[in-house]
């Protein structure tokens, strides 16, 4: 697991290489939510979803080639306030996913 720092904004973009892929990830604040857009290798793969704490940002494994989800305390909603605080983008690689999945 790779921890992404995340800066205490309501709406920032970055690229970042993980896995040998080039991930583009919006996070922006949408009327009190977190969505996020993530596009790798110039593919869209998902457009202002919204983020929930501990849960998987890509939903559909058919998509995965890594993964990221926010860590917050107590499973709040991710809140751009908190980000570098309480609150932190987590990238967990394939080979990551797929130890978690087989319970190793």
């Amino acid at each position: 697991m790779i921890e992404i720092e995340l800066t205490r904004v309501p709406n920032q973009s970055m690229s970042i290489r993980l896995d040998d892929n080039l991930y583009n990830l919006t996070i922006k604040e949408t009327n009190g939510c977190m969505s996020c857009t993530i596009v790798r290798n110039d593919i869209t793969l998902l457009s202002n979803v919204r983020v929930v704490a501990g849960t998987p940002i890509i939903p559909y494994g058919y998509l995965e080639s890594g993964n990221f989800f926010i860590s917050t305390l107590d499973d709040d909603l991710p809140d751009w306030n908190q980000f570098g605080i309480s609150q932190s983008l987590i990238y967990i690689s394939e080979l990551e996913i797929g130890e978690i999945r087989a319970g190793t």
